[in-house]
């Protein structure tokens, strides 16, 4: 979450990293894949089942022991909730 929090709060340093790691030169690359990316990322990760039950229901086919599962048997949330709960996660963005 650190991470995340820096990403989004310091824009050159997040650039610094993906041109290191993909080896990127193209500034306005780097510029638009950060533009595209910055809100995408969740301030706080939370797992949903509107983004898990999509992969559970490609993958019916393959394990049919799937079929019926909700996603929320897959997860859990309890330890970003008490992070959130405590102000940590706000409290990276302060």
């Amino acid at each position: 979450m650190r991470a995340v929090a820096r990403f989004k709060q310091d824009k050159a340093y997040a650039l610094a990293i993906f041109n290191k790691y993909t080896r990127n030169t193209d500034h306005e690359l780097a510029e638009h894949t950060y533009r595209r990316q910055v809100d995408l990322v969740p301030r706080k990760p939370y797992v949903e089942d509107e983004g898990l039950q999509p992969l559970i229901d490609s993958l019916v086919d393959a394990r049919p022991q799937l079929k019926g599962r909700r996603p929320s048997e897959f997860y859990d949330n309890r330890i970003i909730k008490r992070l959130d709960d405590s102000g940590y996660i706000d409290g990276l963005y302060k």
